[in-house]
């Protein structure tokens, strides 16, 4: 018996298990999502881990949904449905107010594109930050270092003069 196609169950199937996800990545202490919850809430990294998580956790959606799509081997119309059914549920999630430009098929791609570009410029802004604070640590390491080196200098100057 074959069952009918309803993009609004199967979209709403995608959310729950990306819901359970969440939870799970609570549960399950995911560093991603850790290092947003443990990071200073008054600093711009915090808010770049907050977005690079929101973006990944939306983009799972979409990835759920390209699975579904080739697993069940869906028609153009079937697809298109789907699509757009996603694209409206993005809008409402985002509070977008211009669903039109998402409601064709290329469009909800591009948002997929757009969604990717973010996450990996998020990251690549968070990997700048940890290599600057790399730095930073080596270079108060090294001034540590030749700060002990000159003291100890100075007190065996000052033991040779006793």
């Amino acid at each position: 018996m074959m069952t009918s196609f309803s993009p609004e169950i199967v979209l709403l199937n995608i959310i729950k298990k990306c819901r359970d996800q969440l939870l799970e990545d609570i549960l399950n202490e995911n560093p991603v999502l850790y290092a947003t919850l443990y990071s200073n809430k008054d600093s711009e990294l915090y808010r770049i881990y907050q977005e690079r998580y929101d973006l990944i956790w939306l983009k799972s959606h979409w990835d759920l949904i390209s699975e579904y799509i080739t697993v069940h081997k869906l028609s153009a119309v079937q697809k298109g449905q789907l699509l757009s059914q996603f694209a409206k549920w993005y809008c409402d999630f985002i509070e977008c107010n211009h669903l039109n430009i998402f409601t064709k098929n290329e469009n909800v791609c591009l948002m997929r594109e757009m969604i990717n570009l973010k996450i990996d410029t998020l990251e690549s802004i968070i990997e700048f930050d940890k290599r600057c604070n790399d730095n930073m640590l080596r270079i108060e390491t090294s001034f540590m270092k030749s700060l002990k080196i000159m003291n100890d200098k100075i007190n065996n100057m000052k033991s040779e003069r006793k």
